[in-house]
């Protein structure tokens, strides 16, 4: 961690001063899978919780107001109306999930990062990641070209007309923009990578350059225009910064953040290049899980956005195989192949019945009966060790 990054976990101790009454809701819509009737109780920060919120419900929610309750009366409070609703999520600071909330439920972090290492070649990437060879043929084909500023002007327009926009129509009502002095000042201690192609800048990464590693700071595409992104512009972005990696001696690319989900957008896109999950070293808030049955709208739920949780010191991941898909060993393996990332200790996979005899399971992924788990909540996790 930096200097920076000690300082910013240090004042996280703060946080619990700053919430310490925190809001409560419940959320009733229709289930974005199945379409019947879902129930979600959420507590604490709406940016963390609204995600949850986003991929549950076709649409939006009816929210129903409970109550502000003083932190250390919520958990209390969530445990009585547990029984009424399908699924609780929580978003809280790091410190106050670890000393107010109990085992009982599955803690996440509120984002996590990601890394990919620089290759020896970028042809290397293709070799690694079959589906990269469209969007690098697209990217030689309309010729992006890799332009560097450290012009304070430059940042300016960076800000205002492509990462602001971005990030706004990226994430919606999820949208958290970092301050101009936050990112300024970063961009001082780096630099600007823009991609143009016939004489048009069409997106800017903020980059920096730190013992060997090239952090990715923040992405911008122009006007906020995401169909640039159907042109390759971030593919481009993408090639630029590995080239660039590459010439000034870079072993590692740090992609930054995204949702801790293995089926989050962004991640995808990011594993595609070969990302490498890690915990976000600036990350000071939890995403906490809870359900009573399993089985039912939470296991839909998790069957379109697993989650990425805490274990053991590191990072697993559960997922949920979809009901209305064939269990064979072949679809098995592909679907596990697809979403399968380094970085995890474990893909815990819930499967509707006994998995293929003839599917041989890789030692990093576990396979679950979900039968014998329907009536159980996020305990089960600790117990498979």
């Amino acid at each position: 961690m930096t200097g920076e990054q000690i300082l910013k976990r240090f004042l996280s101790y703060m946080l619990p001063l700053t919430a310490w009454r925190v809001p409560v809701s419940l959320c009733r819509g229709q289930a974005r899978s199945s379409g019947r009737p879902v129930t979600l109780l959420t507590a604490g920060h709406d940016r963390v919780t609204g995600y949850i919120a986003q991929h549950l419900f076709d649409g939006d929610p009816v929210i129903e107001p409970v109550a502000r309750v003083p932190l250390w009366k919520l958990p209390k409070l969530l445990d009585r109306l547990q029984p009424s609703v399908d699924l609780t999520v929580v978003g809280i600071d790091r410190l106050s999930a670890q000393l107010v909330f109990d085992k009982s439920y599955l803690t996440s972090p509120a984002w996590i990062a990601s890394w990919m290492p620089v290759p020896k070649d970028i042809r290397d990437l293709v070799r690694a990641s079959s589906r990269l060879e469209g969007d690098l043929r697209v990217v030689r084909k309309h010729k992006f070209e890799r332009l560097l500023s450290r012009s304070e002007a430059d940042f300016d327009i960076f800000y205002d007309r492509f990462y602001a926009p971005y990030i706004s129509k990226r994430h919606g009502s999820l949208t958290h923009l970092r301050p101009r002095w936050s990112l300024r000042r970063q961009f001082r201690l780096g630099q600007i990578l823009w991609v143009c192609r016939n004489g048009e800048i069409q997106a800017g990464d903020i980059i920096q350059v730190k013992n060997r590693t090239l952090h990715r700071i923040a992405l911008g595409v122009a006007d906020g225009r995401l169909d640039l992104l159907q042109e390759r512009a971030l593919a481009a972005i993408y090639v630029h910064t590995t080239q660039y990696a590459q010439e000034v001696g870079c072993s590692a690319i740090f992609l930054g953040a995204s949702r801790p989900s293995l089926h989050d957008g962004v991640f995808c896109y990011k594993r595609k290049w070969g990302a490498v999950v890690c915990e976000h070293p600036e990350v000071n808030y939890k995403m906490l899980l809870r359900w009573t049955h399993l089985e039912g709208p939470v296991t839909d739920f998790l069957s379109h956005t697993s989650i990425i949780h805490h274990d053991q010191d590191e990072l697993s991941a559960l997922w949920a195989y979809p009901q209305n898909t064939p269990l064979t060993a072949e679809r098995l393996q592909t679907e596990i192949r697809a979403i399968k990332t380094p970085g995890l200790r474990r893909l815990r996979i819930l499967l509707p019945d006994e998995p293929p005899p003839e599917f041989v399971c890789p030692p990093d992924v576990e396979l679950i009966n979900l039968r014998t788990l329907s009536e159980t909540g996020p305990e089960f996790l600790r117990a498979g060790g």
